[in-house]
């Protein structure tokens, strides 16, 4: 027969399973309050007796140092890329109309989705929207303006974008994707003090979208349809 797990009570219920107790006195004293911790496996059991242990007999489960070990510390977040973000960000729209969803989307798919940019010491970055919406910054968001005023458009002869279109593009289908992801804290976007550039690349475009009041679609009513239609339309 196995030998039993030192500090660990056994106990069959009536199902004929069993379950393991470990019991404590706090801090090991005999006059110290009592506690006692029931799983339904032993292992679990073993490791917090062994914690408990090492704590010199006080609650591991109150230590944060200990976390770890009872596999209370918390996992790393998923960090989404720019386009799963605006994938929800979309789905929130449910008040406006599928075709300026629609257009939102072509927008993003046609103007930032796909863009590679240089920045200013010759790093090429992209596609954006494959991009961790947390490595986004100030930076990377002036070189996309910057790559914009190159581009050139159109069927029969090809211009260059205006700054009002590409102020449109801006502030109407990125910068509130940024601003979604930091309401809801999908990233360190929202982490001023670990991430400053970060937060800076949420600046460039949240600031601009203040200073220009525009207002994403679902939202209080705009401009933003003819904005968006004067982008598609050429």
């Amino acid at each position: 027969m196995a030998k039993k797990a030192e500090g660990v009570d056994y106990r069959r219920k009536k199902d004929n399973s069993v379950s393991y107790r470990v019991r404590r006195r706090e801090g090991g004293r005999r006059d110290g309050p009592t506690g006692s911790y029931t799983y339904d496996d032993l292992e679990s059991a073993k490791i917090f007796r062994g914690a408990l242990v090492a704590d010199g007999f006080r609650d591991p489960y109150k230590n944060p140092a200990f976390a770890e070990m009872l596999g209370l510390a918390a996992q790393p977040a998923e960090v989404l890329t720019f386009i799963q973000v605006a994938n929800k960000y979309l789905a929130t729209l449910v008040d406006a109309e599928r075709r300026t969803i629609g257009q939102c989307r072509t927008t993003l798919e046609d103007h930032f989705f796909s863009a590679v940019v240089t920045l200013p010491d010759g790093t090429k970055v992209g596609p954006l929207g494959r991009l961790p919406i947390d490595e986004f910054t100030g930076d990377i968001i002036q070189a996309w303006i910057n790559q914009m005023r190159e581009k050139q458009h159109g069927k029969t002869v090809l211009k260059p974008y205006s700054p009002k279109t590409i102020l449109n593009i801006h502030g109407t289908v990125i910068s509130p994707v940024f601003e979604y992801a930091i309401d809801k804290e999908y990233s360190s976007l929202a982490a001023v003090p670990e991430r400053p550039a970060a937060r800076a690349a949420a600046s460039v475009c949240c600031g601009f979208r203040r200073r220009h009041a525009r207002r994403g679609p679902g939202r209080p009513r705009g401009r933003e349809p003819a904005a968006l239609h004067r982008i598609h339309g050429g």
